[in-house]
């Protein structure tokens, strides 16, 4: 496994992961001009499948700099003798195979070549070379993005989505074959715009936005996904005779009464229009919500229920399983919680347990968020976490297949993340 990470040093950074947990830093990319704050991949869709050994990223920060970055991974049987290939491109090096953190037969990483290939990147202010004279002042709030979601819509075009810190939602397209980004719309959201997401659902494109007010809003993406398709990969949007239209707020909710710091969602394979979402903020609650996509991208959001989880800004969250989630604090502990229904059950601790609010109480169960598990952990300033599959069936006996849980959490200590 291979693991990218950025922060506040302007540097984005490549390490190995093995599966028994050794990890191995082998290459810094030095490019941004201020700090990384948002770092995601391109996703795939439906339709849109493509090289499955070279994906796209977007890595976002300070000075409202957002930059296209081509990832490619290629195994060799001895690095050293691959000198002359493009690990170098964008200051990647790498460390040699016999790496003195390394010396166990058993647990050696194999080597690797990554190659981290800069596309393109784009500024909201890149200056003038004026004279002195003519030059005037300019009400530039020095914005920096806070969040990013990316999507394929096509083979060759992307949608990137970003949250600013001036209060807009920025909406990017990526295109692959001549390798341009192109800025195609803003909208304002009225307050600082803390993470972005994208709501995957069957019928229609939509994004949540999560603000420092403490509001969740979903917003109709279809028209702009749409007006991009209409145009060739090589068209200029700059020059077109109709401007791209402007993301539709759909609704929005008062989630926290502050900063919403972490949101994730759980699909249900039943139902695929009711989704799960859970957020986090800087009031140390969690809330669960039931979200409900009908045909026409209409969104009905129904509060389940409420907890103080941590004795601190919640800032991470992640779903283990349909009933389990995990949420991560600057108060340095990782909780997993289990979320059920309890018919006829009504707790009154609210430090514990959460109830439904009284207008669910006609509709629908007792929504219940137990801590199950709790453990400390020795990262300060926790930021966020990150949970992926790991596949354990070639460490299995017996030809037996199962699928891991690892998590990932990160903050800005460089020693800790």
């Amino acid at each position: 496994m291979v693991l990218l990470t950025a922060g506040e040093d302007t540097t984005l950074r490549l390490h190995a992961l093995h599966q028994q947990g050794q990890r191995q830093s082998f290459g810094v990319v030095r490019s941004h001009l201020s700090g990384v704050r948002a770092l995601c991949l391109i996703e795939e869709t439906h339709g849109t499948k493509s090289d499955s050994d070279t994906v796209w990223l977007i890595s976002a920060g300070g000075r409202a700099e957002l930059k296209v970055w081509e990832c490619s991974i290629s195994e060799f049987s001895n690095l050293a003798n691959n000198s002359d290939c493009d690990l170098c491109c964008c200051e990647v090096c790498a460390l040699p195979s016999d790496d003195a953190s390394l010396e166990s037969d058993s647990c050696r990483l194999q080597p690797q070549s990554v190659i981290l290939r800069e596309v393109g990147s784009h500024m909201l202010r890149t200056g003038c070379h004026r004279d002195w004279k003519r030059q005037h002042l300019t009400l530039d709030p020095e914005t920096r993005y806070m969040g990013a979601t990316a999507f394929w819509v096509s083979s060759s075009q992307a949608v990137v989505a970003l949250a600013s810190s001036d209060g807009f939602l920025r909406i990017f397209f990526v295109l692959r074959k001549c390798e341009k980004v192109r800025e195609a719309c803003a909208v304002e959201c009225g307050s600082c715009v803390l993470s972005v997401a994208q709501l995957k659902v069957v019928t229609g494109t939509i994004l949540v936005t999560c603000s420092t007010n403490g509001h969740i809003t979903f917003w109709d993406l279809q028209a702009v996904v749409d007006w991009s398709l209409s145009l060739t990969g090589s068209e200029d949007f700059n020059h077109q005779p109709h401007q791209p239209p402007q993301p539709q707020e759909i609704t929005f909710v008062a989630a926290h009464q502050s900063g919403i710091n972490a949101i994730t969602f759980h699909y249900n394979i039943d139902d695929p229009s009711c989704i799960i979402m859970a957020t986090g903020g800087d009031d140390n609650t969690i809330s669960m919500w039931k979200v409900v996509v009908m045909e026409d991208a209409q969104v009905t959001v129904t509060r389940q229920c409420s907890v103080v989880g941590h004795a601190s800004q919640v800032s991470g969250l992640g779903w283990l399983s349909k009933n389990y989630l995990i949420s991560a604090s600057i108060d340095q502990r990782l909780i997993v919680w289990n979320f059920n229904k309890k018919d006829g059950i009504l707790w009154k601790d609210p430090m514990r347990f959460c109830n439904a609010t009284s207008e669910d109480r006609a509709t629908e169960e007792h929504q219940l968020l137990i801590p199950v598990g709790c453990r400390f952990i020795g990262v300060p300033d926790v930021k966020g976490l990150i949970v992926t599959d790991v596949d354990e069936t070639e460490n299995m006996r017996h030809n037996s297949h199962r699928i891991d849980k690892r998590v990932f959490v990160y903050a800005f200590n460089p020693l800790k993340a």
